[in-house]
């Protein structure tokens, strides 16, 4: 590449996943190694050549055919121009290997205190298989954990460090930056994805551990929050407020592990103790890989056998695993059954997410990790056709109080909650 901030980094095209990949590569002990990231997946068909013009814009080649010889969905044929227009996106530009972990450099500064949280890069390591069939099987794929994240002065670098042993050459590491990302300037991250093949690790140069800068600690209110009238609905350290649906009492299978309130073993769904008709709900969930779970609210307890009868459902699903995670109507982050999100904001399984819900009167909004899953009118038209095709047909108590308690399910998985923090809308 010639122009913009990847000036000196190379591109490539992909007939089968389609679009144009860049490849930041760097030099250890000899051999290269780098990282490659989706540059444009918004071409009409799978790509076969590439072409700079002689007017220094990037010319790509189409094409199409049976078996795996061209991106699904897509045309059998095009020709298309991309030509660099100035305007700056905000991304990862590199990932470097260190010997004590990877630095990513972003194309522009991050805001300030922001890029501190761990929490927020999922890295994988795996590696493949070579066979004398067509490609190869990914190979003992291990979450890695980020032990800490590291901002420059200057607000462009995050040094994330890892454990010495957890650095083995000859394997890729994938990264996911989690949750919703801006730059200094306000723009939304352009790609999330990186994937590193690490074939030798540097032994001459080290990212250095800073001390982070003050955050909020979990299950926690700030003053902030108090003001605008916040409150919790889990305090991190016991059950108090919840107990299980038409029961005094909570099980032992639900409990507190690391600060937040996990399904341990059989356990049933379980109430607020309080009920609430309009409302801001904010938590943060995790589920185990395949999990299932839900969170419901406005349920009725006097009338039905299930919280579901009567209380709508924010779905919690590891996508990745799971069945449900196939159809978009009950897939993470969807009004389960009716309301499918407008893209997967879900997070791997083991990560946690931020959901938010957002009822006033008959308006419905979910958000999952800072995007806007779907919106809804309870009792709309809309609403009535999308019942009527749904199991919830037979359900006459279904989204018909206007007020009741908050409900989270036991679906026989593992699940943690934990942030559970409510604002009532008067």
């Amino acid at each position: 590449m010639k122009d913009g901030p990847y000036a000196g980094q190379m591109l490539h095209c992909e007939v089968t996943h389609g679009g144009v990949k860049r490849v930041f590569a760097e030099k250890i002990d000899g051999d290269y190694q780098g990282c490659v990231f989706r540059f444009t997946q918004g071409l009409e068909a799978g790509i076969n050549r590439i072409s700079w013009g002689p007017d220094g814009a990037l010319y790509c080649g189409g094409i199409g055919s049976t078996g795996n010889w061209g991106q699904s969905g897509k045309k059998r044929y095009g020709l298309q121009r991309i030509k660099y227009n100035g305007s700056p996106t905000f991304e990862m530009l590199a990932v470097r290997s260190l010997a004590n972990g990877f630095e990513i450099e972003f194309t522009q500064p991050l805001p300030e205190g922001q890029g501190w949280d761990a929490d927020r890069y999922f890295l994988e390591r795996y590696w493949y298989l070579a066979t004398e069939e067509y490609g190869g099987p990914k190979m003992d794929p291990e979450r890695m954990n980020v032990k800490s994240a590291n901002v420059s002065s200057d607000r462009r670098r995050v040094f994330l460090e890892l454990e010495s042993a957890d650095l083995k050459p000859e394997h890729v590491y994938y990264f996911l930056l989690l949750g919703s990302w801006s730059s200094e300037s306000d723009q939304s991250l352009w790609s999330t994805e990186g994937w590193y093949t690490l074939n030798n690790v540097p032994t001459d140069r080290e990212g250095v551990v800073n001390p982070s800068p003050p955050v909020s600690a979990h299950n926690t209110l700030t003053d902030a929050e108090r003001e605008a009238g916040w409150q919790l609905l889990f305090d991190g350290e016991t059950t108090k407020g919840w107990r299980n649906f038409k029961q005094d009492t909570i099980s032992d299978g639900w409990a507190v592990e690391e600060g937040a309130l996990t399904r341990v073993g059989p356990a049933g769904d379980i109430i607020t103790e309080g009920q609430f008709s309009d409302f801001e709900l904010t938590l943060d969930w995790k589920v185990s890989p395949g999990g299932n779970s839900g969170i419901f609210y406005r349920v009725n307890e006097e009338r039905g056998n299930a919280v579901y009868e009567s209380g709508p459902e924010m779905q919690v699903l590891d996508n990745e695993r799971h069945a449900d995670g196939e159809n978009p109507l009950t897939s993470a982050g969807a009004n389960y059954a009716l309301h499918a999100p407008s893209f997967d904001a879900s997070y791997p399984a083991g990560s946690f997410n931020a959901a938010r819900i957002l009822v006033h009167g008959r308006d419905v909004e979910y958000w999952l990790n800072g995007e806007k899953q779907c919106e809804f009118v309870i009792g709309s038209n809309e609403w009535n056709a999308a019942v009527a095709r749904s199991k919830f047909a037979t359900m006459p108590l279904f989204a018909r109080f206007r007020k009741g308690h908050i409900a989270l399910q036991d679906h026989g998985d593992k699940v943690w909650f934990r942030n559970i923090k409510i604002r009532e809308i008067k």
